[in-house]
């Protein structure tokens, strides 16, 4: 049993007012033995209000009753227990303290209901620090955001549950306020001698019910909390979410086994009552997107970006305001359509208006007059975005459930007629990713569907239909002193491999081998190999080939997208297997190419050792890739599955398991390794890898709009310590991989630049990105961090101006010691990022115009000439003094001589 109840307080208090006062010592010992629970119950409080107005003339001073209201306050149980220890453990509530507090109400931007109370109680009746008084503030001023706690009740009825009876019995509580229920909570006061006999329920006015408690917990006392705040509850509340508040809800409890028995001292239930549209024109906000940007739902269901709008005016308007809403899906942690709380008929006019979107824009079907292919495509993609998180949304039950359904009909309608490969795989992996949402004959079609973006075999069936029984294998091997090639020969002929013909050198050569699996059935083996001449793919229109490979270097990794450019065609199910230092970097390039084809490839560098010949030059005498080749082989002898394959490749094919992070020590990425390959996969390119990525993006309606936002400051309206510093962590990581493949950035080149989230600008202050010197074990490092009024800036944007102020910045090295040289490098370096980092809109001159901007550098600095210099650049893939003096001959003589001017390259 509890180690006190109301009774005991009374006694307390009376107690400790024995002497005529209570001071600050005293109300902390009352506090201390009301937190032995850490949750206050309905009695423990009703006692604890009525004695603060019993002895309202006992408290030595106001400070002092103002410490016990607040504590009493403190609507959330987690805060209320973590004030109490933080505060007691020296006496006051420091900045430190504050963090954690704060970290417990604002998780990971969303607010508790019971937030904004505790907060505002603790900082009228805490004793705490300036500093920690001013963080709580700050965190109390976005928790007043969150929606009140506005309809609730309560009642003590002191109700004894009957011993094993499956009736159970029930108490009322009856609501005529109008409105529908938005967020829920349920408060319990119940004691029992063993909660594991219960089964408690909460029962809607229309008879929908759901479970709080189901027999968890076995001999532990008691059920006092808040569901789902302090206790989490068997069933979730949102299948409440968008039902009428009037009416007579039912509490209802079941004690399922004899012997304990319990009481029901009382309950309250508390709605915050959903957000509707209101009259008129206007608009409700649900949320603002990464970029700052907010998105509304209109009257009539549209999501629109002027809150003002009924109805898009067009199909560009239309689909933009999708885009918004979907980018807002993506970016928002939970799902922002739940969070509003819509009412039901919101939500059914909401799904027909998606429904119609969609109709627009078929897949194979010609694009609107007013739209462009690819804005047509956004626009099934956004919508499509928005429609999965309605089924997401909706409860599992009468109305609700209908909703749902209807909702996930249209979703995997479409889905299945998608012929953009990168989004129907967008579209399988987030259905996938909601799986736990869904009712058992919705999560049946989902593992269906994610069978197709997860096979669970190479394409034997296909490889071996008409009686064929030979593998084809195209192996290409890659440039170098270290002998990929003439050690893939030989080594293919100590494995038994027979070369046809005179071999070759420089090759081309084929090999062949006649295996016997393990039913007797012969397969040969016939393996064409090939000196990389960027034609890794020239294979892949020959139907004959079944399996095209490569084992080389990556060429910071442009080896793979060099070879994708003249590629042809696909023809027939094959199996690409590239090898090389971080391969997965291009895997969504390659299955965006060859959608109907499997990939297997590396996570990081491969490994493989060389040998000295008589000539003095080396040849590859082991290697990773060769092994995991000869596994792929056996494979398809035996028709393995991939998880026999992938267990293979990870006992036999792996030198050095200790050196490779994936689980296990392999180093391969197979089609089944679904969930790790969607958290490297960028497919859309748009800077977020596909495992968090709801939104699949193809183009914004507003490319230069956009684009020039990301460059004008906006305050974020939080802290920076509050924003999520990931893009900076890019910027900082691809800073590091550049930095080892330009002249004058050598001295950085070891992956010592830090990603180090965003800073405060002081007043006046206008950069929009700064390094800082550190030392970190003993070596120097660069801090790299980003001005929070640039918090909205894409990953792109920002990895362009990390770069051009990295040069500025740095001083190590070689940097130029000429003004105009150094600012001409560093818009080189910057040229690199924005060539390589695939932007997603095609908008590479426009960010480009966009870092001259703001900058204050000449808008007449040619991007093009530039671009030319470091795209076919074969050593100094980031620049080098020779690109900044052949630019100079194509640079206006005025803006060269503008660049001398301190004030010009600076924001």
């Amino acid at each position: 049993m509890p180690t006190i109840r109301p009774a005991d307080i009374s006694a307390m208090m009376q107690q400790l007012a024995a002497d005529g006062r209570l001071d600050r010592a005293d109300v902390d010992k009352l506090v201390d033995a009301t937190m032995q629970d850490k949750v206050l119950s309905l009695g423990e409080k009703a006692e604890l209000a009525a004695l603060i107005a019993q002895f309202s003339d006992k408290f030595d001073c106001v400070e002092t009753r103002q410490r016990l209201e607040a504590f009493l306050g403190l609507g959330d149980g987690e805060v209320r227990a973590l004030a109490h220890q933080l505060e007691r453990d020296d006496g006051v509530i420091d900045g430190s303290d504050a963090d954690q507090l704060a970290a417990l109400v604002d998780r990971d931007g969303r607010f508790k209901s019971e937030a904004r109370f505790s907060l505002r109680g603790l900082m009228i009746g805490a004793k705490m620090t300036d500093e920690a008084r001013s963080k709580i503030g700050a965190v109390a001023a976005r928790a007043d955001e969150a929606p009140p706690v506005l309809v609730e009740r309560t009642s003590t009825p002191a109700l004894a549950i009957p011993d094993n009876k499956p009736a159970g019995v029930t108490d009322s509580l009856r609501f005529d306020e109008p409105g529908a229920v938005g967020d829920v909570r349920v408060e319990l006061d119940l004691e029992h001698t063993y909660r594991g006999d219960l089964r408690v329920s909460l029962i809607a006015p229309d008879g929908t019910e759901v479970t709080l408690h189901d027999k968890r917990g076995g001999s532990a006392e008691d059920l006092i909390g808040v569901y789902p705040i302090d206790l989490a509850p068997a069933q979730s509340l949102d299948a409440f979410k968008g039902m009428p508040i009037a009416g007579e809800w039912k509490l209802k409890l079941v004690d399922t086994a004899g012997v304990d028995v319990g009481t029901l001292n009382g309950w309250r239930l508390a709605f915050a009552p959903a957000a509707a549209p209101p009259p008129g024109g206007d608009a409700i906000e649900l949320g603002k997107t990464a970029a700052e940007r907010p998105v509304f739902l209109s009257r009539d269901g549209f999501f629109v970006e002027d809150k003002a709008t009924t109805k898009p005016a067009g199909n560009a308007e239309l689909g933009s305001g999708l885009f918004r809403m979907a980018e807002l899906v993506d970016d928002k942690r939970g799902n922002p359509l739940a969070d509003a709380g819509l009412a039901l008929a919101t939500r059914q006019r909401v799904l027909q208006n998606l429904r119609d979107a969609l109709g627009l824009v078929p897949a194979g079907g010609a694009a609107p007059s007013d739209l462009k292919p690819m804005q047509a495509l956004q626009l099934r993609a956004s919508a499509l975005t928005v429609l999965l998180a309605l089924c997401e949304s909706a409860g599992k039950s009468g109305d609700e459930l209908a909703l749902k359904q209807q909702a996930f009909d249209a979703y995997t309608k479409a889905l299945r007629a998608e012929t953009n490969p990168v989004l129907r795989d967008s579209l399988i992996f987030n259905l996938h990713a909601i799986a736990s949402r869904l009712t058992p004959d919705m999560r049946r079609v989902s593992n269906e569907l994610t069978n197709e973006i997860a096979p669970l075999s190479p394409p034997y069936d296909d490889w071996f239909k008409d009686g064929n029984h030979t593998l084809n294998v195209f192996w290409a091997s890659g440039q170098g002193s270290e002998g990929f090639y003439a050690g893939t020969c030989e080594m293919l002929k100590a494995e038994g491999f027979v070369a046809e013909g005179t071999e070759r050198s420089s090759g081309p050569n084929v090999y062949t081998k006649t295996f016997t699996n393990r039913h007797g059935q012969d397969l040969k083996v016939r393996i064409t190999t090939h000196v990389n001449r960027d034609d890794i793919f020239a294979k892949m229109s020959d139907p004959s080939f079944h399996i095209v490979g490569y084992d080389g270097h990556s060429d910071i990794g442009r080896a793979i997208p060099s070879a994708l450019r003249n590629a042809p065609d696909g023809v027939g199910k094959k199996l690409i297997f590239y090898g090389l230092c971080a391969g997965k970097d291009n895997l969504h390039r390659v299955r965006e190419r060859y959608p109907d084809a499997q990939v297997l490839t590396t996570f990081t560098s491969s490994y493989f050792g060389t040998e000295k010949l008589p000539d003095g030059s080396r040849r590859m005498s082991e290697s990773e890739n060769f092994n995991t080749l000869l596994e792929l082989i056996d494979g398809a002898v035996e028709r393995y599955p991939w998880t026999t394959i992938n267990a293979n490749i990870r006992d036999n094919a792996v030198m050095y398991p200790h050196s490779h992070v994936m689980p296990g020590g392999t180093n391969y990425l197979s089609p089944v390794h679904t969930m790790l390959r969607r958290r490297v996969l960028d497919s859309d390119h748009d800077g977020q890898a596909d495992c968090l990525d709801r939104l699949c993006s193809f183009d914004t309606f507003k490319v230069d709009e956009d684009t020039r936002r990301e460059f004008t400051p906006i305050d974020p309206g939080r802290p920076a310590a509050a924003l999520d510093g990931s893009r900076v962590h890019l910027a900082a990581m691809a800073l590091n991989t550049a930095t080892g493949y330009n002249t004058v950035t050598q001295a950085w080149k070891k992956g010592n630049i830090i990603g180090s989230g965003y800073f405060e600008p002081k007043p006046g202050e206008k950069a929009i990105v700064k390094f800082e010197r550190d030392t970190v074990d003993g070596q120097p490092v660069l801090h790299l961090r980003v001005n929070s009024r640039y918090a909205h800036m894409s990953t792109e944007s920002l990895r362009a101006v990390a770069h051009y102020q990295f040069i500025l910045d740095s001083g190590r090295g070689g940097n130029p010691a000429d003004p105009v040289d150094r600012k001409l490098m560093a818009l080189t370096f910057a040229c690199f990022s924005i060539l390589y980092d695939e932007s997603m809109w095609g908008r590479d001159d426009k960010i480009w115009k966009g870092l001259l901007a703001a900058n204050r550098l000449p808008d007449d600095l040619p991007f093009a000439p530039l671009a030319a210099l470091v795209e076919p650049e074969e050593h100094d893939y980031s620049g080098n003094m020779t690109h900044v003096r052949k630019w100079k001959e194509s640079i206006p003589a005025a803006a060269l001589e503008a660049l001398k001017r301190a004030d010009v390259g600076v924001p």
